[in-house]
């Protein structure tokens, strides 16, 4: 007869009294059914002294406590969000100064927008800008930096070209093998014609960038884009869930989510959405 191991009782033999932390990545990621479980054994492993640190993205942050609302007030939330666009505009204003240089707003702000949150990307966006203007180091008297928009996308265009997502890209843009009969195509606005999945990756590559859409956000998108008929219901929701996995699959890591219970696409990778929008291969 198998005996079923008490997970529980392993957890506090192993780790009581120590100063491990039990580290629970995607709790949204498991069954409903199974999250209660694990939600229970949380609880009664925090009153025998255990701590766990719980990874979620910000729209599933409460699944474990809606599992188990005993564990409200045992919780303690810390948000780690992507950064805003007046903490990325520091980045420039603070570095631009240190080389004696002079920025105007309306570019920072183009950056800090382009960055969806990034620091990483406000710094090569900084960078690139800097080589386009052949700024090297400190110069000797403050100058005046004032790209017009041809040089922001030059720029863009140049700091796309460090992120290789073009493999990705084109997976996103195929979707999955057609068996049977071929994807309806539709009249887009460029007079061209497609089917869903290159749809899918313009709608989300439209401005102003976003990393996170719900389905009528997403919806509103995918109809700009086509002149009359265009993908809805079950040909979107379906075609995010396909484009997400193959393109987690492509990248080796999850840098997309469709979560069908809630319709929201969240793309979890601000590189990916960057390429989306300013790489040749999108």
């Amino acid at each position: 007869m198998d005996v079923k191991p008490d997970y529980l009782a392993l957890l506090v033999k192993e780790l009581k009294g120590t100063d491990l932390v039990v580290f629970v990545d995607d709790f949204h990621y498991i069954d409903k059914s199974v999250q209660e479980e694990v939600a229970t054994v949380i609880k009664e492993a925090v009153r025998e002294g255990l701590r766990f640190v719980l990874a979620a993205v910000p729209y599933h942050a409460d699944d474990v406590v809606i599992a188990n609302s005993d564990l409200r007030g045992r919780m303690l939330k810390l948000d780690f969000d992507y950064w805003d666009e007046a903490e990325l505009s520091k980045i420039a204003e603070k570095g631009f100064a240190a080389l004696n240089v002079t920025v105007t707003p309306a570019t920072v702000s183009a950056f800090a927008i382009e960055a969806a949150g990034s620091p990483q990307l406000m710094q090569s966006l900084c960078l690139n800008l800097c080589f386009e203007g052949d700024i090297e180091s400190t110069l000797p008297e403050v100058a005046l930096l004032q790209p017009d928009q041809e040089l922001i996308k030059k720029v863009c265009k140049r700091t796309a070209q460090t992120n290789d997502y073009s493999s990705v890209i084109r997976i996103m843009r195929e979707g999955p093998k057609v068996r049977g009969m071929p994807r309806n195509p539709y009249v887009l606005t460029d007079g061209s014609a497609s089917d869903v999945y290159p749809i899918l990756v313009s709608a989300i590559a439209q401005s102003p960038p976003e990393l996170t859409f719900t389905y009528p956000v997403l919806l509103a998108r995918v109809a700009s884009i086509c002149v009359k008929d265009h993908p809805q219901g079950s040909s979107v929701t379906g075609a995010c869930a396909h484009m997400s996995t193959l393109a987690n699959d492509a990248a080796g890591v999850s840098i997309m989510e469709w979560d069908g219970k809630n319709d929201v696409l969240d793309i979890r990778d601000p590189y990916l959405l960057f390429a989306l929008r300013w790489s040749e291969s999108a």
